[in-house]
């Protein structure tokens, strides 16, 4: 009885396990081994300034089998946008079978704001040949770094020993490379403009310490000079006008209600209506004739003729002033002779127009000025 129930245990097993073994040997073979697919939703390497905002873009991923598994995917990382640094964010799936695939998204947060850097003391100094120049320094704070000023550098060099301009950089940069700069400019000016007795400009046929006021005096800096010049001789000089463009403007020889300076309305001008002037300029000017006069109705008029090497003018002036253009020539840097005629100027703007030279009576020239850069000389007004 034993042997036979042995015999028939080691049977059943060997039946079992032959046909056990089968199945395990076929699933195997039939077993899903191909990994799914992950694809990333926008770049895998971001860069992000600081403070900026992380938008989670996710992923997608497919399988051979399953098909779209995209809800599967695992998210892991942590993105601190506040803090400089280099960040991972993870993505992970696993199919059915149990085949699993993972990608990773790398981001780097950077400091890309510049630092702050302003000036100490004013943007402009002016000095006069041989005073001391004072270095005021600046300062630089970074929204990272904190306070920069002891790692300003500063270049440039000022000699006060010689008229010009001068400029001084500041410089400074933050732990992340951003860097930030600023100038201040030290205009070096003669220390008087008044001209010894034979440094003179010619003015009115006559040799003249011409009254030069400075109008429109912002911004700071600009200033006149006598200067030789190959144009006149030897013992003259011409009179050289340093300005910012054109917002600095000089009345010369007096301007309007001036009385005690104004020269061109003087009773010995009062029959001259030609205006002269030589001038060598290079960049855009205006030269304003201020005129009294009475207009064909009979109402006294106060405007000016301006004169500019622009077709259209500038906004230097309203629209009731009477604009003549010169032509671009007349900044060319070469020197021009000019001749106007005020009263054929001032009738083609206002026809019938007269202006009474010998009584002073119907208006008369009230004034000159100029702005801009360069040179002028023979400023005069002439009888027909």
């Amino acid at each position: 009885m034993s042997r036979i129930f042995i015999a028939k245990m080691l049977i059943i097993l060997t039946i079992f396990t032959a046909c056990g073994g089968e199945t395990l040997v076929q699933e195997q073979e039939d077993k899903d081994k191909i990994c799914p697919i992950i694809t990333l939703n926008d770049a895998s390497n971001i860069t992000l300034s600081i403070g900026a905002d992380y938008a989670e873009a996710g992923a997608k991923a497919s399988d051979n089998m399953d098909g779209d598994i995209s809800a599967d995917i695992m998210i892991s990382g942590v993105v601190d946008t506040t803090k400089v640094g280099y960040y991972e964010v993870n993505y992970s799936v696993m199919d059915t079978a149990g085949n699993s695939i993972s990608m990773t998204r790398h981001i780097h947060v950077v400091d890309g704001e510049i630092p702050f850097i302003a000036l100490k003391g004013k943007s402009t100094v002016i000095l006069n040949v041989g005073d001391y120049y004072q270095e005021a320094g600046a300062e630089a704070f970074d929204k990272n770094d904190g306070s920069l000023s002891s790692s300003i550098m500063i270049s440039g060099r000022v000699n006060t020993n010689k008229k010009g301009t001068y400029t001084i950089e500041y410089g400074v940069s933050d732990m992340a490379g951003n860097s930030a700069s600023i100038t201040r400019d030290v205009i070096v000016r003669p220390k008087a403009v008044t001209p010894p007795s034979e440094d003179t400009m010619i003015i009115d046929a006559r040799r003249v310490d011409a009254s030069i006021d400075l109008h429109d005096a912002t911004p700071v800096g600009a200033y006149y000079t006598y200067e030789k010049d190959d144009f006149v001789t030897a013992k003259e000089r011409v009179l050289e006008l340093h300005s910012s463009g054109l917002q600095n403007s000089f009345h010369i020889l007096g301007y309007e209600t001036d009385v005690k300076y104004n020269w061109w309305s003087l009773p010995s001008h009062q029959n001259k209506h030609i205006v002269s002037w030589d001038s060598k300029f290079d960049e855009d000017f205006i030269i304003y004739i201020v005129l009294k006069f009475t207009t064909a109705d009979g109402e006294m008029k106060r405007s000016d003729l301006v004169y500019t090497p622009s077709v259209k003018g500038y906004a230097y002036y309203t629209k009731d002033f009477m604009h003549t253009s010169l032509g671009k020539d007349a900044k060319d840097g070469k020197w021009h002779h000019y001749e106007r005629d005020i009263l054929a100027d001032l009738q083609t703007f206002y026809a019938g127009a007269t202006i009474d030279f010998d009584n002073n009576i119907s208006g008369y020239v009230n004034g000159i000025a100029i702005r801009g850069s360069g040179r002028i000389t023979n400023l005069k007004l002439s009888p027909y």
